[in-house]
């Protein structure tokens, strides 16, 4: 297998996840179960910067409701439903739902979510714990022991350092309850076939693989930046939807089995701005005669060092531009706050606008390591690559190297691009179509109108 597009700590991971999988839970491999953790742990180190005492907290309070949730799963009608399944709903979500709302029938597609915010929208499922389970815990505490002994055996000291064994405990028994919880679910009320945005989310695997079992077809969309692969692989779900043949060339440089890479495109992305530019900045209090410079963020390690200079250029740069932030909705507001202090002509926003109308307010759109980018091409707006940082730009570089998009390497040179090329652009249209026919076949509602195409020739 060609893991060569994996960095050395997800091939770790990866080698980890594999060993694990030969113990389970119900027949849901134990690797499976624990793959998200593990990735946050290994591959991205999330849980080094966590609060131990909020870590505590939250396995207590967990602790707590698993004690007093003593429900089962509460009847729901999805039969022969098409359903969408996702462990959170936002923005990026409704970007791939809404498509399928709009093609399909009405009845024949349900929105699966644990999202409490939103639980007046499809179904909410919060976890459920039943005396099913509780039967179950002997089981999975012996199985635990297993687990812990295989993570001892394959990770070094080093690695081993890198995990939060109570953390890790918690999501285990977790999954476990999740299991039981789906099964009950799903039994004798099976959906015509599973889809999800991302497949290694922890709730979506568990009910990825009780459907798996009970011979529902799953299908996975690809959630953003494949560059690199780390957080995507090995696909959980029976099909992968790539967005396009390179998206696709991609997974089979991995060693993913070309059967279950199917072109589909990306619903969420649209070539069309929905929203009026004016009124966008109305609402921000932007003066209509005023340019924005918009970057689009995203959880890396330097994300505030890149908004730093980002803002630097916006000081250095003719009191006409406005920079607008749209930070990634993982990411805390709070952290961002402190640069409105040192401009005014800098604006921060996290929900408060959508990305459709945070790209029709841009006559410019800046970003690092984003999908948002992709967006940005295909709704014919300027873009640029901004990396004043060490981190790699990731799918930024690819659209350097393939679609022409300029790469500005500190404040001064954007200062200097803004000054030179800020009334016009730089586009190089041919080589942008170019790059988009190769890596997103089908977007939108066209790309709903295909899938359902394609599942339907599959005879589901």
């Amino acid at each position: 297998m060609a893991e060569y597009w994996l960095t050395e700590l997800a091939q770790e991971r990866l080698r980890l996840e594999r060993k694990l999988n030969e113990l389970n839970i119900n027949g849901v491999g134990c690797g499976t179960m624990l793959a998200h953790s593990l990735t946050l742990m290994l591959d991205k180190r999330t849980y080094l910067k966590a609060n131990k005492h909020k870590i505590k907290l939250a396995l207590l309070l967990s602790w707590v409701k698993s004690k007093i949730r003593y429900r089962e799963s509460r009847s729901i009608d999805l039969k022969d439903k098409i359903i969408w399944f996702t462990t959170d709903l936002n923005e990026k979500q409704f970007g791939f739902i809404r498509p399928f709302e709009e093609v399909l029938p009405k009845n024949s597609f349900l929105i699966l979510h644990r999202n409490k915010r939103f639980s007046g929208q499809g179904i909410y499922l919060p976890d459920r714990t039943s005396i099913a389970t509780v039967k179950l815990n002997i089981e999975v505490n012996q199985v635990w022991i297993g687990v812990k002994e295989v993570i001892h055996s394959v990770l070094n000291k080093e690695l081993l350092e890198l995990l939060n064994i109570d953390l890790l405990r918690h999501q285990f028994f977790q999954q476990s309850r999740r299991i039981i919880q789906y099964q009950s679910l799903f039994d004798k009320n099976l959906p015509r076939v599973l889809f999800t945005e991302y497949d290694r989310q922890p709730a979506t695997a568990m009910a990825i693989e009780v459907l798996k079992k009970m011979n529902v077809p799953t299908f996975t969309f690809v959630h953003g930046s494949v560059y690199p692969l780390d957080s995507y692989v090995p696909i959980i779900a029976d099909y992968c939807f790539c967005w396009g043949d390179s998206q696709r060339d991609i997974f089979k440089k991995f060693g993913e089995l070309g059967s279950k890479l199917i072109v589909g495109g990306n619903p969420k992305f649209s070539n069309k701005i929905y929203s009026d530019t004016n009124s966008v900045k109305d609402k921000l209090g932007i003066k209509h005669s005023q340019k924005v410079l918009v970057l689009a963020t995203n959880h890396i390690t330097e994300k505030l060092e890149l908004a730093e200079s980002f803002v630097d250029a916006i000081e250095k740069s003719d009191s006409s531009w406005i920079g607008l932030i749209k930070i990634h909705p993982i990411e805390r507001m709070d952290e961002y706050i402190y640069l409105t202090e040192k401009n005014k002509r800098i604006k921060i926003v996290k929900d408060e606008i959508s990305l459709d109308e945070t790209i029709a307010v841009s006559d410019i759109c800046a970003i690092h390591n984003s999908n948002f980018g992709f967006d940005v091409l295909l709704k014919n707006k300027p873009l640029l690559i901004f990396k004043p940082i060490t981190q790699d730009c990731g799918i930024g570089q690819s659209f350097v190297d393939k679609a022409g998009v300029p790469l500005i390497k500190s404040s001064n040179e954007l200062v200097y691009y803004l000054n030179k090329y800020g009334n016009e652009p730089i586009v190089n249209s041919f080589q942008r179509d170019r790059y988009i026919k190769n890596n997103c076949a089908f977007a939108g509602n066209n790309s709903a109108t295909k899938v359902l195409e394609i599942i339907t020739n599959m005879g589901l």
